[in-house]
């Protein structure tokens, strides 16, 4: 049964590892086979939604004990899969930072919203599917300017619109989970130290 392959491989690896072996070479497998087949989009579901309920358990545990800069962290508008986005938060909290999640499919405008009410140092936005027409050339930029905070996308469409990204005024965190998490702890910790 899925639940006890999962908990053995979490009793004999840490969640980073069982994160970049198992979990994240699945989920690429996964949505290979949604392109080719036409069962695969319930397997794809069935994964996804039992992976976000573990991860987000693993998310929630100890999150109290984080000290760390807060910020808000969504899906853009369009991505429907959220597992990326638990992933890079799970990453977050290990490393002291306090992500505000908010999930798939989230007007950008929205996380501004939400940034200002709980008093976020930044926004995270994960975009892996391309981006609707109208996001990186108006939204973006648009957020960008409202928001008192650094805005940063992750996810493959940071690496595929880099210079729309950067032309934005958002930070392009890239696609790999430890290089996004340092840039956001490092970008996060010199703004809090400047003020």
């Amino acid at each position: 049964d899925l639940d006890d392959v999962y908990d053995e491989a979490l009793s004999l690896h840490s969640i980073e590892n069982v994160t970049r072996q198992v979990v994240l070479p699945l989920l690429e497998r996964l949505g290979e086979r949604w392109k080719k087949l036409d069962d695969a989009i319930a397997e794809e579901h069935f994964f996804a939604t039992y992976l976000r309920s573990k991860l987000g358990a693993r998310l929630q545990h100890r999150m109290r004990y984080a000290t760390g800069p807060r910020f808000v962290a969504a899906c853009a508008p369009g991505e429907q899969h959220e597992v990326g986005l638990l992933l890079f938060a799970i990453e977050a909290r290990n490393a002291g930072l306090r992500p505000v999640l908010l999930g798939a499919d989230t007007p950008l405008a929205d996380m501004a919203l939400a940034q200002r009410r709980c008093g976020g140092d930044g926004i995270v936005i994960s975009s892996s599917v391309g981006p609707r027409a109208g996001v990186l050339e108006r939204d973006l930029p648009e957020l960008v300017a409202s928001a008192a905070v650094p805005v940063f996308i992750g996810g493959a469409t940071s690496v595929r619109h880099r210079s729309a990204v950067t032309a934005a005024g958002a930070i392009p965190l890239g696609a790999d989970l430890e290089d996004g998490i340092r840039l956001l702890a490092t970008t996060l910790l010199s703004q809090e130290h400047a003020t």
